[in-house]
């Protein structure tokens, strides 16, 4: 998730057997709209998402048996079929110590509810779960089964990244528009979605969003991508209430990692 002057050439290569799949889109408009990206070196399809990157041959298609792939922009004639990506969903693990743990995150889009997260990892405080952008967003379901919850923020863009709005839980127990919700598999925690029930996760009404500024001001901090730039890293951001701890210094972020992606009333 980074910005730049100008984009030449885009390459991507996997040389393990474990195989990855993913998206790769791109804005030309400083994160407002996004658009997807094709790979005609691959295998098979060659402008649909996910795209497979393999270290072998046993993904349906894709970058495969460790190939150096070139990743480019769709030809004009299928860009203009193909609609910026708006609507943007942003989960963020809680900054609290005891705010990570698993979590399963649901997303229709109108193809059914697709998985975006990955409930075998323990997000830790402070890391960004979900930052993805959808054609349409037609409904967003979470869980979770172990007894180590989560807590934390869901944000919704309708401008491509621009502003955020916060969601609400109306299935949650307690308060159910408030930040952050915990979503635990069992209930030793203070309200939320609990007991590893599947909540749905939805917008504010009207009424209650006209109260609720979007959070323009956004903060985002990467961590290089050179084998030597991981480490532990302490980010304090005052929004008018005091220095408040965005990161976690108790755990070493990986290159190329997001430590804060976060926005902001103020800054």
């Amino acid at each position: 998730d980074q910005c730049f002057d100008t984009i030449i050439g885009i390459q991507v290569s996997n040389q393990s057997p474990d195989g990855w799949a993913g998206s790769f889109e791109l804005s030309t408009d400083g994160r407002a709209t996004y658009y997807p990206l094709m790979c005609p070196d691959c295998t098979g399809i060659t402008n649909s998402m996910p795209i497979s990157v393999d270290g072998d041959d046993n993904s349906f298609g894709g970058c495969l048996n460790g190939k150096n792939c070139t990743i480019t922009k769709m030809p004009t004639t299928l860009l203009s079929t193909t609609p910026p990506r708006s609507n943007c969903l942003l989960v963020t693990t809680g900054n609290d110590e005891y705010n990570g743990g698993p979590l399963d995150v649901f997303l229709d889009s109108g193809s059914g509810p697709a998985l975006l997260s990955n409930s075998s990892i323990t997000y830790a405080p402070g890391v960004v779960v979900v930052d993805q952008c959808f054609d349409t967003i037609i409904g967003i379901q979470v869980s979770n089964q172990s007894p180590d919850g989560w807590a934390g923020s869901f944000e919704l863009s309708t401008d491509g990244r621009a502003t955020y709005y916060p969601l609400m839980c109306p299935d949650c127990t307690g308060i159910t528009n408030s930040m952050p919700i915990s979503v635990d598999g069992d209930d030793n925690s203070f309200g939320g979605c609990l007991n590893g029930k599947n909540c749905t996760i939805t917008k504010m009404p009207t009424t209650l969003l006209s109260t609720t500024p979007p959070r323009s001001n956004c903060l985002l901090v990467t961590t290089g991508n050179d084998e030597y730039n991981g480490g532990p890293l302490d980010v304090f951001l005052d929004s008018g209430s005091g220095p408040a701890l965005l990161s976690n210094s108790s755990i070493t972020y990986a290159p190329g990692v997001v430590v804060v992606d976060q926005c902001f009333d103020t800054i």
